[in-house]
């Protein structure tokens, strides 16, 4: 295991030259000392996989990359307390593995507060932001639970880098900016969950629009453990179809 420190993460990431209302967001919340990225800590378990922390003023995001550090393409995925790193029912990590495959780098994040929607959205902004910087040409978003409300309103920041955005079984807490999403959203929702109410992720698939494609799953709760591989698979295959890499599955 190899352990890398990557300091003056802010200024680095500045020279990038990401979208500018990304930008606008991020300085925006520094000046308010909300959250100022310090540096980044990495232990690389093998050439292309790694846990790292991005250490902030306000607290560490913890993560962990699939993939090669200058992949093209970059999926970052958020979950609320129920999830973790995993994702439900350990999800995220056959996503990013998935990712790896296809030449690509997939960032499952654990956000520093995972019941507070705007603080995980920035979150999700800042290591967006961290992956632009090092060559990421295009981003997916991808939250479960208060982590898919999280991504999309990420999405409503980064357009400009943005593919596509994937919710999983949504809480439907504000509908009010997400038809600003301009680029794909897919909603996916169990009809059997009882923690959030499949009717939320058919209100939010209609507050976007043309944009978004919904798809109830029959059986499917929460954790989405009762059909992993079935959900694995289409969340897979929006992803590859928005980042125009063929997957077979």
């Amino acid at each position: 295991m190899t352990r890398i420190v990557l300091t003056g993460v802010e200024g680095a990431v500045e020279q990038s030259g990401p979208d500018e209302k990304l930008l606008d967001v991020l300085d925006a919340a520094e000046r308010d000392d909300r959250m100022v990225p310090v540096q980044i800590e990495e232990w690389q378990l093998d050439d292309e996989l790694c846990v790292f922390d991005l250490v902030t003023s306000r607290g560490t995001i913890v993560g962990i990359r699939h993939g090669a550090e200058t992949a093209p393409g970059c999926v970052v995925m958020v979950s609320d307390e129920l999830g973790g790193l995993g994702g439900p029912s350990g999800l995220y990590h056959d996503l990013g593995e998935m990712m790896r495959q296809l030449g690509h780098r997939a960032i499952r994040i654990s956000p520093r507060e995972p019941i507070d929607v705007a603080a995980s959205a920035l979150d999700v902004l800042m290591v967006a932001r961290v992956a632009l910087s090092k060559g990421a040409s295009k981003l997916v978003l991808c939250g479960h639970g208060l982590g898919a409300v999280a991504a999309a309103q990420a999405a409503t920041v980064c357009a400009n880098d943005l593919a596509g955005v994937a919710m999983l079984a949504p809480v439907d807490t504000c509908t009010d900016d997400l038809s600003e999403i301009v680029v794909p959203v897919f909603v996916l929702h169990g009809e059997a969950d009882a923690i959030v109410d499949v009717r939320d992720g058919a209100d939010i698939a209609k507050a976007i629009g043309a944009n978004a494609i919904f798809e109830p799953v029959e059986g499917l709760g929460h954790s989405m453990s009762e059909r992993r591989e079935a959900v694995r698979n289409s969340v897979a295959t929006f992803m590859a179809r928005v980042l125009e890499v063929p997957i077979h599955v």
